[in-house]
């Protein structure tokens, strides 16, 4: 099955869950142990009600991978040049 970065998947087919993490950013450096800053982004949707993204920044250029595949979808409170 084809999980994007933020999907949950089932652990060894039990009801625990983990979040899938991207393995490159979108430069291709690969994203391990001490190459990557896992954070959440506060964002507003649009909807009145913020939301919280995983992100993924890479240590190397910087390239940030939200969770949900979809940077445009919110409006970033934690970057000012995204708000508007």
């Amino acid at each position: 099955m084809g999980y994007r970065p933020g999907d949950l998947r089932p652990v060894n087919g039990g009801p625990r869950v983990e979040v899938v993490a991207p393995t490159h950013c979108r430069n291709g450096h690969p994203l391990g142990p001490r190459q990557v800053h896992v954070s959440t982004e506060l964002c507003d949707p649009g909807t009145g009600r913020y939301q919280r993204h995983n992100t993924w920044t890479c240590r190397t250029c910087g390239d940030v991978t939200l969770a949900d595949g979809h940077p445009d979808a919110c409006r970033s409170q934690a970057d000012p040049r995204q708000q508007r």
